[in-house]
């Protein structure tokens, strides 16, 4: 997950002068239940979920 931390605006970018203010963090708590997939992202966050999918 690709987050913006708390205080920091949605313009907010790594370079030399400001050091890394955007990072990447696990996300946690993806549940797949029912034939879906369920999880929550904090504002101004961006993800990538890769799903297998098998024929039974």
């Amino acid at each position: 997950m690709l987050h913006t931390p708390d205080g920091k605006d949605r313009f907010a970018t790594n370079n030399l002068e400001t050091g890394e203010q955007v990072g990447l963090l696990p996300l946690d708590g993806v549940e797949a239940a029912a034939g879906g997939l369920t999880f929550s992202l904090p504002a101004l966050s961006w993800a990538v979920i890769e799903v297998e999918v098998t024929k039974n």
